[in-house]
């Protein structure tokens, strides 16, 4: 067990809910699931949930990849084999925030200071229309410095390969 202070909402017995409807089962398993994730905002694995519910562990598997992919929730890594999952930014209240706007005045990029128990992190986030996020990443506050250095040789390398492309760089 990866927290000793699990909490679990009430679920139906299995029997129960085996008797409902299949499409009903399968959004009773994924709203409890979901529950189970948001009440143990510092933590949960696939075991936990299998070992404390009567849900397979391919149906808590497919519930939390579902979780994360829609970014409801976000997984670590902790040693070789175990994931834990987190409610996404649920527990975690930004410090502060920077927004990037365009001419339109919609906002492209998004930085997000965070302070959690494990870190300071900035979370930056690349908006799409109406504020939809088109993909994200976390970095260490302590990391910045070096991000942005490797964001510069990303820019130089990009000027290099457009050179080339127009055929005005020439190495001799």
């Amino acid at each position: 067990m990866y927290n000793e202070d699990l909490t679990f909402p009430r679920i139906m017995e299995k029997k129960v809910y085996m008797g409902l409807a299949p499409k009903d089962q399968e959004e009773y398993v994924e709203r409890k699931i979901e529950d189970i994730v948001k009440i143990n905002s510092n933590g949960i694995t696939i075991s936990d949930i299998f070992n404390n519910t009567p849900f397979t562990r391919p149906t808590v598997i497919k519930h939390l990849e579902k979780m994360v992919s829609s970014r409801k929730a976000y997984k670590i890594r902790r040693g070789k084999q175990i994931f834990v999952y987190y409610p996404n930014g649920r527990p975690v209240h930004p410090e502060y925030r920077i927004e990037k706007k365009s001419i339109e005045n919609e906002i492209n990029f998004r930085g997000t200071f965070l302070n959690n128990n494990y870190g300071k992190f900035v979370f930056l986030e690349s908006l799409n229309q109406g504020n939809i996020s088109g993909g994200s990443m976390l970095i260490r506050r302590s990391d910045i410095q070096s991000f942005f250095e490797f964001i510069k040789e990303v820019i130089e390398k990009d000027k290099k390969l457009k050179s080339i492309s127009r055929g005005d760089y020439y190495e001799g």
